[in-house]
């Protein structure tokens, strides 16, 4: 029963408080190190989730921290996933979360995510 309301949860939270740095990280981690699931990457996907860690990644464009948590997770949800890649490319942000990446492309996290 926790496993599936966790995602729901997080991503709830995530978007409520969207503009808090230590949230979104927290979250957003989260999710990441869960969405080595394949059950998990779906209910995420099911609850819009991609849709939030792109809000992030618009919102907190110049945090590298954020972005490099954000990256880590898109990657993750994309693993083993045709599901996830078509609803990252569906969200219409691809383009703008590439700019962003290809800013800080100096960051070795970022350049791994």
């Amino acid at each position: 029963m926790v496993e599936h309301n966790l995602p729901s949860l997080l991503i709830r939270t995530l978007r409520r408080h969207i503009t808090s740095q230590p949230l979104v990280i927290v979250a957003v981690s989260i999710l990441a190190d869960s969405s080595t699931n394949m059950h998990f990457q779906n209910l995420v996907r099911i609850h819009d989730g991609i849709q939030a860690i792109a809000d992030a990644i618009s919102i907190h464009k110049t945090n590298i921290k954020i972005l490099d948590t954000c990256f880590y997770c898109l990657a993750n949800l994309s693993v083993q996933s045709p599901e996830n890649i078509s609803s990252m490319t569906d969200c219409g942000r691809v383009a703008s979360i590439i700019e962003d990446a290809t800013n800080y492309s100096n960051e070795k996290s970022l350049v791994e995510a």
